[in-house]
């Protein structure tokens, strides 16, 4: 097989068999991993600062390549984001480098994960009028530079909700003397974009119970909280 790279060049019994063996050595090796690295990731999370974190892939992933570059996502949405009925329209995506490779590209790297850390810590705190999630992806290399890539978007019920918070938060950066964005970084890069929908968008969900689909007969609206076919309750999927 590794040789042609066709399997239908080869006995039915013997890709079977070696089906078999992939299946029976991934689950192995990936409960082995799982008995290992939990206590692991536990202690070393202890032993860390709290403004620190150790995170772990809990299942194996296929092997990408070397032109693949590995990142971490992290996704934040208040509790009452649930509530809205209405589908968002409105999303604030930015883009931002930093080149880590010197003294002060390494200080703008602590100084934007700060930043972002602050930023979360008000939308917990504030009421973040109409905001359905926040989503960020950090990649610390980018096609083997030292080169950080950090992008954020976060959805919002309307363009008003997030002009509203975005003046909020300009005004008491302003008070205290503290710049906002890249302004305060040396050697890092920002796009910003305002997206918006270009069509209705249809939000669907799925029963716990028989696992079908869960929407809506009319398109921009929360999907019902009930399975129209058994009954049962959905997962209560959000609407980003």
């Amino acid at each position: 097989v590794t040789a042609d790279g066709m399997y239908i060049n080869r006995e039915h019994h013997l890709v079977g068999t070696r089906c078999v063996w992939d299946t029976f050595r991934s689950a192995f090796l990936a409960l082995a991993w799982a008995i290992i690295h939990k206590p692991c990731l536990i202690l070393v999370n202890f032993v860390l600062p709290q403004e620190l974190r150790v995170l772990s892939m809990t299942l194996p992933i296929f092997d990408l390549g070397d032109t693949v570059d590995y990142g971490v996502a992290a996704y934040m949405a208040p509790s009452k984001a649930k509530q809205y009925k209405q589908a968002p329209s409105h999303l604030d995506c930015s883009v931002r480098h930093i080149d880590a490779a010197t003294e002060a590209g390494a200080l703008d790297l602590h100084r934007s994960a700060n930043n972002l850390r602050e930023r979360w810590r008000d939308f917990r705190k504030d009421d973040a009028v109409g905001l359905i999630a926040n989503f960020v992806c950090f990649f610390r290399n980018v096609e083997g530079t030292e080169m950080t890539k950090e992008i954020r978007i976060a959805c919002w019920q309307t363009e008003e909700d997030a002009s509203a918070w975005s003046e909020k938060k300009a005004a008491s950066a302003r008070r205290r003397g503290v710049a906002e964005g890249v302004a305060g970084l040396r050697t890092a890069g920002e796009l910003q974009l305002q997206l918006e929908p270009q069509c209705e968008i249809r939000h669907q969900d799925r029963c716990k119970t028989c696992a079908r689909l869960v929407e809506s007969d009319r398109l921009g609206v929360r999907a019902p909280r009930r399975c129209k076919a058994c009954g049962g309750s959905g997962h209560g999927y959000p609407f980003f």
